[in-house]
């Protein structure tokens, strides 16, 4: 039975991300990725994986068509001009001048990116071929790696074992894996500032159902509420930090799609959310220095281990859970309001001179 629901799940993905490939309408596109994300959730759930099919669920059924640029009418008329890497500007958002270089470059063309992605793809695909080759068969009693991480969860008093891999067996490749998302966001941060031909425009007012509005005002605080539970007891039960955290941004995105962009900004302190994912960041790197002191390892679980069962169990994983769900969480709504502030607050320059 759990083959036959594998491999139905494992098809609604494959349906779901061509049609999502094939469709060239953003609107529809978005609609299909929405649709592709609800089928992996699916997926990871049947895989007995229901901490990533949260996140899953967040980031692929519910950001994904709201950060989509094509759903949003109260932004500025799209006057400005994209940046394009190495050859200045070039007209686009439906304006008919081309989306080429005016100094004799030109965009990347298709041909060219399907050059570079084939052979980048074959080798990846290879790769995952042999990784896949060697993996335990389904069904099997044999699971050398969990049999080792299970028994060391239960030895740190951690009842969620896949917290205990993150936060503790594998703390430093967590600790990458959360720069990551920092520098993403602080690149982002870089390349969306405003331009000089650019300028920001107050958004027009949204228009949505008095039941919309209710029904988004009733589930913002219980979507917050859910997170911080998902973050503060991940090493009790399926979630975390990263589950956690992109369930807290996906609460505050609700005030912008149950109401409008004025909304979101108000509930939204940008400021400190900037402030707070740096401080997050810097908090999992300089707890990581108590095993140092305490004459272990870097990152090594040295605090003492509680309780089985209890919020307080597990030494530092409940302490990097938090400090994960922290930084992801406002990580995601800094990143998302760049890409938003892009299509609904910043417009281009009326002038001749900025067009040419």
């Amino acid at each position: 039975m759990t083959d036959a629901l594998t491999a139905v799940s494992l098809l609604l993905v494959v349906v779901a991300a061509t049609i999502s490939v094939l469709c060239r309408e953003p609107v529809r596109q978005a609609a299909a990725l929405a649709v592709l994300g609800l089928a992996l959730a699916v997926l990871f759930t049947v895989l007995q994986a229901p901490d990533v099919a949260m996140s899953q669920l967040a980031v692929g059924t519910a950001l994904t068509p709201a950060a989509d640029p094509a759903h949003h009418p109260q932004g500025p008329p799209r006057t400005r001009r994209r940046r394009r890497a190495g050859c200045g500007y070039g007209y686009g958002y439906g304006h008919g001048h081309g989306s080429g270089c005016g100094h004799g470059g030109g965009a990347v063309k298709d041909r060219t990116r399907l050059l570079l992605f084939v052979p980048a793809a074959a080798v990846l695909a290879g790769f995952l071929a042999a990784a896949c080759l060697r993996l335990p068969p389904f069904g099997t009693d044999v699971h050398p790696y969990g049999d080792r991480a299970v028994a060391a969860a239960l030895a740190h008093h951690t009842a969620n074992v896949v917290s205990s891999v993150n936060f503790d067996l594998r703390a430093l490749d967590t600790l990458v894996e959360e720069s990551i998302l920092f520098v993403t966001v602080l690149a982002s941060t870089l390349l969306l500032r405003l331009a000089r031909d650019e300028h920001k425009g107050r958004p027009r007012p949204g228009h949505s159902l008095p039941t919309t509005r209710l029904f988004g005002a009733v589930l913002l605080p219980v979507a917050l509420v859910v997170g911080v539970y998902v973050v503060a007891h991940g090493q009790l039960t399926p979630g975390g930090g990263f589950q956690g955290g992109v369930v807290l941004a996906t609460a505050l995105h609700l005030a912008y799609l149950a109401a409008d962009y004025r909304v979101l900004e108000k509930v939204r302190p940008l400021t400190v959310l900037d402030v707070t994912d740096a401080l997050a960041a810097v908090s999992f790197t300089v707890m990581g220095l108590a095993g140092l002191a305490a004459g272990g390892a870097y990152l090594e679980n040295v605090l003492p281990l509680g309780a089985f069962g209890q919020i307080t169990s597990g030494g530092f994983v409940p302490l990097f859970n938090a400090a994960v769900g922290v930084e992801v969480g406002s990580g995601l709504v800094v990143l998302l309001a760049h890409f938003l502030d892009q299509a609904v607050e910043i417009g281009g320059s009326d002038r001749p001179e900025d067009r040419n």
